[in-house]
């Protein structure tokens, strides 16, 4: 999926065609993980990164995203 894909998702009951994208530079991965976690904190334990007074601890983040990657999923304009 290096070059991205066409996927299809069932949301809300409804199917909606998108484009599958793999994020796989590490820098770029290090930001995302860094966003779901601000946005979800208590998933950070479950990737194994330690919490510093509600901040995620920074070389637990570089670790992690090295064996890590992101899947952004675009919907067609069709679907909007």
């Amino acid at each position: 999926m290096k070059k991205g894909a066409n996927v299809s998702l069932l949301l809300k009951g409804k199917t909606i065609n998108a484009f599958a994208d793999a994020e796989m530079n590490e820098k770029a991965v290090e930001k995302r993980l860094l966003e779901y976690i601000h946005r979800i904190p208590m998933s950070a334990k479950s990737f194994g990164i330690r919490m510093e007074n509600k901040i995620p601890n920074a070389e637990d983040i570089a670790r992690v995203a090295k064996d890590r990657l992101f899947v952004k999923i675009k919907p067609s304009l069709a679907e909007k």
